[in-house]
């Protein structure tokens, strides 16, 4: 890839090519055809319920290239290039399936997010749950994901453990493998992987085990999220029933991170319903999902590992 063709890429603001293009293009009342033709032409796989940006088809397209580019960076680096020496075993991780069925009931969902020592008004407890009911269900509606409506609102999916979590997994339950402790890829890591990470690496070195890593996270969240075993069958089996389990002290750190943002998303909603009226717009707090108390979960996850 040309070095102007790298700048194009980079730049951001109403004026750069890229943007100007794709607002001709959407001006034109033709943009999902001619974007289907240019990936066609660019020979990209994109979902046909997508519809990428001029920008993003040519950063796919240029993602082998840049990924080439790099190994061959790292084979001339004096400090590097001892990674590519030696031989390589290419070897095909299975890809994990998980269920996921949630049933959110009122009698399910207010402990957890009105637990003891949060009292409030029935009423307000309700419009918080409708709310979350509401926005978990356009959420849902976004990513094409069947919610049942009956009396008891219920998500049920078979879905796909994301992939650096897939190869977490694989190494522990392979404990004779000696990888490199850092997963590379072309994305960042959703919020869901990034927090197993965290949590894990907090525990590792108590179970003897070393910290793996990645090139860092997005903070998105994905409803078809699930969260794998660590552990195979045979290490569950082996374990005595006062073995401390490594999926326990790991899902734990993760509850203690993750109820912490709940709970600061929770007082948003709760304001607005304590509120004197609800205002005509929520868009603030519907944007995204509050992340002010990341820092804070992951004291106490690291606080909880301590105690052990």
């Amino acid at each position: 890839m040309s070095l102007g063709w790298r700048d194009r890429l980079k730049d951001v603001g109403d004026e750069d090519i890229l943007t100007r293009w794709d607002n001709t293009i959407r001006k034109s009342g033709l943009a999902s055809r001619i974007y289907d033709t240019i990936a066609h032409l660019l020979l990209l796989y994109v979902d046909q319920n997508r519809i990428l940006s001029l920008r993003r088809l040519l950063e796919k397209f240029f993602t082998l290239h840049h990924h080439i580019r790099t190994i061959t960076r790292i084979a001339w680096s004096r400090r590097l290039s001892s990674f590519l020496k030696g031989q390589f075993n290419v070897v095909s991780v299975p890809a994990a399936r998980s269920d996921i069925s949630i049933k959110f009931s009122q009698q399910n969902v207010l402990p957890i997010i009105f637990p003891p020592g949060k009292p409030a008004e029935l009423n307000v407890k309700i419009t918080v749950y409708d709310d979350l009911l509401n926005r978990l269900q356009a959420k849902a509606d976004k990513v094409e994901i069947d919610m049942k409506k009956g009396t008891v609102p219920e998500l049920s999916m078979q879905v796909n453990v994301h992939a650096e979590s897939t190869l977490l997994a694989y190494h522990l339950q392979h404990p004779q493998i000696n990888p490199y402790h850092y997963f590379g890829g072309s994305k960042l890591s959703c919020h869901g992987c990034g927090t197993l990470f965290n949590s894990f690496n907090l525990v590792a070195e108590s179970f003897g085990l070393p910290q793996f890593f990645t090139k860092g996270c997005h903070n998105k969240i994905y409803l078809q999220w699930p969260c794998p075993s660590l552990l195979s069958q045979e290490q569950w089996m082996r374990l005595r029933p006062a073995d401390p389990s490594l999926d326990t002290h790991v899902r734990k750190g993760m509850i203690a991170v993750l109820s912490t943002e709940l709970a600061a998303y929770v007082h948003e909603l709760r304001v607005v319903a304590e509120g004197p009226s609800r205002p005509q717009s929520d868009s603030a707090a519907a944007s995204g999902d509050s992340r002010e108390s990341k820092t804070e979960g992951l004291e106490r996850m690291k606080a909880m590992a301590e105690c052990e």
